[in-house]
């Protein structure tokens, strides 16, 4: 009886470490995939996306104004994306 003892208390222990081997590695490839997917930070479409609310959202009198401060960039990017918008907005225009 001693010996299925020992042989049970054997393999319990042997489980036991198996799985904690797994979830140690399982842990590890979390904490990596976790470090790898962090939020990114603003990077230029971010940019100019608020740039576009923030000059949207003022009186059409000062719209131009905040426009001529932005970098020749920064109107490029801002009119490339007002186009875009127009043609989502307005599926049937043309070339014409």
């Amino acid at each position: 009886m001693n010996r299925k003892n020992n042989n049970l208390a054997f393999f319990t222990l042997f489980v036991i470490g198996l799985i904690s081997s797994l979830t140690l590695n399982l842990s590890a490839q979390n904490k990596v995939w976790a470090e790898n997917n962090q939020p990114q930070k603003a990077n230029v479409t971010d940019k100019v996306l608020q740039n576009y609310i923030d000059i949207s959202s003022l009186p059409m009198s000062k719209r131009p104004k905040a426009f001529s401060d932005l970098s020749v960039e920064d109107k490029t990017r801002i009119f490339k994306l007002h186009l875009a918008l127009q043609f989502v907005k307005r599926p049937n225009l043309t070339a014409d």
